[in-house]
């Protein structure tokens, strides 16, 4: 019997591989279709207390950035932003009381970014890509 997430995830990949560069800051995380690739995952979770991690550093390469808000009965838009006030949104996610969890594959640009939680502008994530 196959693993439902790991098909999903598979999926995922493949989708994404095809949508392409939304951003100069954004590269396209290139992969041939039908081909199976190890990918890094980062988990971000939102929950009563706050946010973790506060920070994320990583080397240049594609990985996979999941978010779980945890916070039970809340509507979030996360969006992913150069690390400056007034950056305008490279990709974005949505959570809900029933959609409580996301994931999108993003390859960046050396850099700093920041993934901000738009309904609670209080809470966000420092990412570095070294």
């Amino acid at each position: 019997m196959q693993n439902p997430g790991r098909r999903i995830v598979v999926i995922l990949l493949l989708t994404l591989a095809a949508a392409g560069s939304v951003s100069a800051q954004l590269k396209p995380a290139t992969y041939q279709a039908g081909q199976l690739a190890a990918v890094a995952t980062e988990t971000v979770v939102v929950d009563r207390f706050g946010i973790t991690p506060q920070t994320l550093t990583r080397h240049p390469g594609p990985f996979l950035l999941c978010v779980r808000d945890r916070r039970g009965n809340s509507t979030e838009h996360f969006s992913l932003t150069l690390d400056s006030p007034s950056a305008l949104g490279l990709v974005s996610l949505d959570t809900s009381p029933r959609k409580f969890h996301g994931a999108i594959l993003v390859d960046l640009l050396p850099g700093k970014y920041r993934l901000r939680l738009i309904n609670s502008p209080n809470l966000s994530v420092a990412i570095a890509i070294q």
